[in-house]
């Protein structure tokens, strides 16, 4: 078989190409062929090319390895988004979304997950993004902060994931001014629900602090006035 002395990853891909006319019948030196090219394989192109070729010929296990060779090889995020790309254009849509994947486990800050969420959207995987905007909705620290991401859920018409901004916010909120945002961003999203959810809690919050606020202040009244009685603030003579 020709396979058997091709010295090198192009020479096997060169021999697999002759194979076409064959059809079905060089199935088993297609398999074998694809299996010496991964063996030879040692760049990221030579892996990428061999993965991708097996795919086309129903290799798939001898895909998988070479991406699994591929994929956990790669420590760079544009690589791997580049990577993903290819695989798109090669009608590889499970590729493209584990090249992704490890993408994202090496994001480590919010610009970049921004920008990884904008790619992921071109390329159609909102699914991936979702997750992505989710992971930094849950991470922040505030509501404030969290509904910076609004505008973002808007341009990409993610309404459940602005529902779920806004839900998150009705218990997150610490005070009414971060209960007025939720109601405000409630309004002009439309979000009739919590909308009325945000006005109850609000108005609840306003008179649970004035009700505080009214203790608190009898009790600063009282003590000023135990104070003043030397009977209760256990005055003692003087010298003690």
């Amino acid at each position: 078989m020709a396979v058997a002395g091709a010295p090198d990853v192009k020479a096997c891909l060169y021999t697999l190409s002759q194979m076409d006319k064959f059809g079905a019948q060089a199935n088993k030196a297609r398999r074998a062929c694809l299996a010496k090219a991964l063996n030879l394989a040692t760049t990221h192109e030579e892996l990428e090319e061999v993965a991708f070729k097996a795919r086309q010929a129903g290799c798939f296990d001898i895909s998988k390895d070479a991406l699994d060779s591929l994929v956990g090889s790669t420590t760079s995020i544009t690589e791997l988004v580049d990577l993903a790309a290819k695989a798109q254009q090669q009608a590889l849509p499970d590729v493209a979304h584990i090249s992704m994947e490890k993408a994202y486990k090496l994001v480590n800050n919010e610009p970049d997950a921004l920008d990884f969420i904008r790619q992921c959207h071109n390329m159609g995987m909102d699914d991936l993004a979702r997750t992505v905007l989710k992971d930094l909705i849950d991470d922040q620290p505030s509501v404030t902060e969290m509904v910076r991401f609004l505008p973002t859920l808007e341009q990409y018409k993610m309404n459940d994931m602005v529902r779920y901004v806004l839900k998150l916010g009705l218990d997150k909120a610490k005070d009414t001014e971060e209960m007025m945002l939720v109601y405000d961003n409630a309004k002009k999203f439309e979000q009739a629900d919590i909308v009325k959810v945000a006005q109850y809690r609000g108005r609840k919050m306003v008179i649970m602090k004035k009700i505080k606020t009214e203790q608190e202040a009898k009790a600063d009244a009282q003590a000023k006035k135990d104070e003043a009685d030397p009977a209760k603030a256990g005055q003692r003579p003087t010298g003690f």
